[in-house]
């Protein structure tokens, strides 16, 4: 799920700095096909929001619980892999 502080849509995510929990993960690949043209910012898991609250990151790549508290932190939803 990628999410971020302000309301965006897909097409927004083109050339954005997208923080990731990893380049060898199913959500970074997926992501890479929906969206090939993104900057990605390799943070632990656990720091992707921390990365998107502190601006190192426009978005984040959430796996795990962030996926279910993200709103809970004042996060939008942008695009759900899942659905996808």
């Amino acid at each position: 799920m990628v999410v971020s502080l302000h309301p965006m849509s897909f097409d927004d995510l083109k050339g954005k700095r997208i923080a990731v929990p990893g380049k060898l993960t199913t959500a970074y690949l997926t992501l890479r096909l929906i969206e090939p043209d993104f900057e990605a910012i390799v943070v632990p898991f656990d720091k992707i929001l921390d990365a998107v609250t502190d601006h190192t990151a426009e978005a984040g790549l959430v796996i795990h619980e962030a996926q279910l508290t993200y709103s809970k932190s004042g996060f939008h939803n942008v695009l759900d892999l899942g659905r996808w």
